[in-house]
């Protein structure tokens, strides 16, 4: 027989290991120097790909959201989403500004057809601006 740890003793190393884990997790961060070659090489991308391929075959996804429930998904969200999305936005602030103004350059140099009708007419001035966002995100992206 294995002697196993019992439920509320895994639960307690669980919460007494919050504490350690911040400084742990940003160590191996920082140890780290090759994330993105790696990710971004054809071996990732082939991996990803047929990995896809088996989820979507498999229908994993499917399976695994029918072990929860929405209210285990909005006990989750408002508990842990809701107390670490305005610390985690303020972190942020700085990349949403970099990946916002070329948009906001882009879209401040549109030269907008003049005003039609009222309502449809001025359909024409909205796909302006959402053919100058797409052109936007191809060049930022390139899809």
């Amino acid at each position: 027989m294995v002697d196993m740890p019992s439920s509320a003793d895994i639960k307690k190393r669980y919460e007494d290991a919050a504490g350690r884990v911040a400084a742990r997790y940003k160590e191996g961060v920082d140890k780290n120097t090759d994330w993105h070659a790696k990710a971004t090489s054809e071996k990732a991308e082939s991996n990803y790909a047929q990995r896809m391929q088996d989820v979507i075959a498999n229908k994993t996804r499917q399976k695994g959201l029918a072990g929860s429930s929405q209210s285990e998904w909005k006990t989750g969200v408002a508990t842990k989403g809701a107390s670490s999305i305005g610390p985690n936005m303020r972190a942020s602030s700085d990349k949403q500004v970099k990946g916002y103004e070329p948009y906001r350059s882009k879209l401040s140099g549109v030269s907008l057809t003049e005003r039609g009708p009222p309502g449809i007419g001025n359909m024409v001035r909205a796909n302006e601006i959402v053919q100058a966002m797409l052109d936007e995100r191809k060049a930022q992206k390139g899809f």
